[in-house]
């Protein structure tokens, strides 16, 4: 089983190769977050801002711009 480090390295390399778009990873975080809220694990949900900052890093991506550290 591999490490939440590595899984998140491996969605960070999928995001860069363009293999899955950020605002797919976002989308679907949010969509779990709220699937799980009897845990309260997450103090403040912002869907909005982290979409808008997903759909920024995609068209960077678009136009052959480096991802930077994800």
């Amino acid at each position: 089983m591999s490490s939440p480090r590595g899984r998140l390295e491996a969605l960070a390399s999928a995001v860069r190769e363009r293999r899955v778009s950020a605002e797919e990873l976002v989308l679907e975080s949010v969509r779990r977050i709220e699937a799980a809220q009897d845990v309260n694990a997450v103090v403040a949900l912002q869907p909005e801002e982290a979409l808008a900052e997903a759909r920024a890093l995609d068209a960077r991506l678009a136009q052959g711009e480096a991802a930077g550290r994800l």
